[in-house]
């Protein structure tokens, strides 16, 4: 077995979110699969995946471009999921699980969507450590096997809190990685630091390739304090029709 280094990228801004990310990788699975972020008009939006079927680094592609095309023009995240749920329908036994997240930039609150993969973590300025409690729809390409709709969640956030999402095999052993009791021993003031070391953890723990991405919102001052905005429901009826 090939040995699992923990890489880590440069801090960056998307929007009014800081990024930080790292992955434990070896080839040749280390692009399938992946978290991505996008600075939209409705505020940044991110995605963990996993995708499951023969070819999976095809399938991860597909549904990469499909949410940062989406992103950039569907008004909801709820229409994101449904949309790439549409294309990949017709896949057969190929789907894939994944994490939708969005950020206001006028507020702390994270709202997310969980499609059969793993909920994001809150990583506490504390330490902290809180699995989301979001309720687990369908992965993307089987919601037609129950049919319904993809149901947001809203996660509060305090300054200096962050979200962590995450995708690969970490989220399918059978022991998963315990976020919860790990994260607070590896908790450091400096963000970067935190994920290098929590990618390194977590090569120690799992012999699969996992990508980590470590969102921490820093809304303007300047911006007002907006009302929650009501997200609409999207019931059996929703079309991509314009």
């Amino acid at each position: 077995m090939e040995p699992f280094d923990a890489q880590s990228a440069p801090s960056s801004h998307c929007g009014s979110v800081r990024v930080e990310r790292a992955r434990t990788t070896t080839p040749p699975d280390a692009r399938r699969s992946r978290c991505e972020v996008i600075h939209s008009p409705f505020g940044v939006r991110a995605i963990a995946a996993h995708p499951v079927g023969r070819d999976r680094g095809a399938l991860l592609g597909e549904v990469l471009r499909g949410f940062l095309e989406l992103a950039m023009h569907e008004t909801s995240l709820a229409g994101i999921a449904f949309r790439i749920d549409g294309f990949l329908s017709d896949r057969g036994e190929e789907y894939t699980s994944a994490a939708l997240v969005q950020f206001d930039p006028a507020r702390l609150d994270a709202e997310v969507i969980s499609c059969g993969h793993a909920p994001p973590v809150v990583v506490r300025a504390d330490g902290r450590a809180e699995p989301c409690a979001v309720p687990a729809a369908l992965p993307l390409g089987l919601q037609a096997m129950e049919p319904g709709w993809y149901t947001p969640t809203w996660i509060p956030l305090a300054p200096g809190d962050g979200l962590l999402l995450y995708s690969g095999g970490v989220t399918a052993l059978q022991h998963p990685y315990p976020f919860p009791t790990r994260v607070p021993r590896l908790a450091s003031h400096d963000p970067s630091a935190f994920t290098e070391h929590l990618a390194a953890d977590v090569a120690a723990h799992s012999d699969r390739p996992t990508d980590l991405l470590l969102l921490l919102p820093e809304p303007s001052p300047f911006l007002p304090r907006r009302p929650r905005p009501q997200v609409p429901t999207l019931g059996p009826g929703w079309s991509d029709s314009p």
